[in-house]
């Protein structure tokens, strides 16, 4: 039910079951600990109405409170070397359950500490919540009726986890040190953060999706770097594991341009009844503030989409002095696959018959005074033909930027990619294209 992980070592996920209501880690050479972060694995959740509170025993030092953890707050991170330093006195047990105590086993040389949780009502936390000090309970959290919310600004939240993160995945790092050429498998992230959103509520969804994508904002390089670094391209349109409403997309956008990254793709004009998260683009666009030195997207699959950007350019334009400016679109995206197998999949159509499809796209786009970019999708490794002939990625290529794209995205949607076989497509297109001219993008 519980999961456990300490900066630098591996995911603990030994729990040990005191009993039906209580159960605990054991943290070898706690004295090495600085903090620990608990999370629910996803699983279980608790049962209506309760919640757990986590308690913290040393031996010698006595045993602590640290927080809780519910259905709502499925994660919290502690710092234990302030509460548990090895000139301070011992401290109270503040409630511990006696089970926490008497199973702890200590080694020679090595403390090993408890970290136990005890599963409860909530109004029974919710006091022992209220009962911490201030220095140890974080003095934004409050009561709320019988749960319990936390108001934490989203910028410093984000801070936070892309520095838990960082510290999580350096623990898989081999000897040496974390470096520029330092490489994790993505499993590794993924096996850490799954866990947690997944056991967000579906009505929170939404608004807890925007702490991730801002953690990657404070990480990003200065925006110097990214205004030169097309790597640095975040596309808004795509982030969302389930529909994302567009007032917090609109926030999201808003957000993403204050750091000062100069493209950012803000929705799709495809069908909702085909792509459900990509719903109310025209709406986010109308909400969004310009942003200064961006340049601002959208994908439109076919000329279908580009009649509803059009639209919505076209309505925002009113006589009244004090309607809102129309949205600050500067280009449109269009896209295709280096496969037959791959394109009929996504669009119904093969290679040839999506460019055909494109080119008046792009021919229309560029009336309107806007730039166009193109796609392409799977240039590596196709899920349905295997690997891909870098040649046919060319000869795309070439055709996207005889219609007008400034720029083609060269995409792994597969993600199969190794430094050769991203180079040999790289060598390839750059013979018939400029190599500025091509990008690619993360995954």
């Amino acid at each position: 039910m519980f999961g456990c992980c300490v900066a630098g070592r591996l995911l603990q996920t030994n729990l040990q079951q005191v009993d039906e209501t209580h159960a605990l880690f054991e943290i070898p050479a706690a004295e090495k600990v600085n903090h620990v972060c608990v999370f629910l694995l996803g699983t279980i959740p608790f049962p209506e109405g309760y919640g757990a509170t986590v308690h913290f025993f040393w031996p010698g030092r006595g045993s602590r409170v640290l927080g809780m953890l519910s259905n709502e707050k499925p994660s919290a991170v502690f710092r234990l070397r302030s509460n548990f330093a090895s000139g301070s006195n011992p401290v109270s047990g503040m409630g511990t359950p006696s089970a926490f105590i008497s199973a702890v086993s200590t080694t020679t040389g090595e403390v090993t500490a408890t970290l136990g949780f005890a599963v409860e009502p909530l109004e029974i936390v919710a006091a022992q919540m209220a009962a911490l000090p201030t220095t140890t309970l974080n003095a934004e959290t409050t009561t709320v009726g019988s749960a319990l919310t936390r108001q934490v600004d989203t910028g410093v939240l984000a801070d936070r986890i892309a520095r838990h993160l960082l510290n999580y995945i350096s623990g898989f790092v081999p000897s040496g040190g974390m470096g520029p050429e330092s490489m994790v498998p993505m499993g590794v992230i993924a096996k850490c953060v799954a866990p947690i959103s997944s056991n967000v509520p579906q009505s929170a969804v939404n608004e807890a999706f925007l702490v991730p994508i801002a953690a990657v904002a404070v990480i990003l390089p200065n925006p110097t770097l990214c205004a030169s670094s097309k790597l640095a391209r975040v596309m808004a349109s795509r982030t969302s594991p389930g529909r994302f409403f567009p007032l917090l997309k609109q926030k999201l956008i808003n957000r993403l341009g204050r750091t000062g990254l100069r493209n950012i793709e803000a929705g799709s004009f495809v069908s909702p009844k085909w792509v459900p998260q990509m719903a109310g683009t025209a709406e986010v666009l109308s909400l969004i503030d310009p942003v200064p030195n961006t340049d601002l997207s959208v994908l439109v699959p076919n000329g279908k989409g580009l009649d509803e950007l059009f639209r919505v350019l076209s309505t925002s334009i009113s006589p009244d002095s004090a309607a809102k400016p129309p949205p600050p679109v500067t280009e449109v995206a269009i896209f295709t696959a280096a496969t037959d197998a791959f394109s009929r999949v996504n669009t119904n159509a093969t290679i040839s018959e999506s460019l055909a499809r494109l080119e008046p796209v792009a021919r229309a786009a560029h009336d309107k005074g806007l730039k166009v970019r193109g796609y392409i999708s799977v240039v590596v490794t196709c899920p349905y033909s295997g690997r891909v002939d870098p040649r046919i990625v060319r000869d795309i290529s070439r055709e996207l930027i005889q219609m007008g794209c400034y720029e083609v995205s060269l995409g792994d949607t597969t993600g199969t990619g190794t430094p050769a076989s991203v180079r040999a497509v790289l060598e390839e297109v750059c013979k018939e294209i400029e190599s500025k001219q091509t990008c690619w993008p993360l995954p």
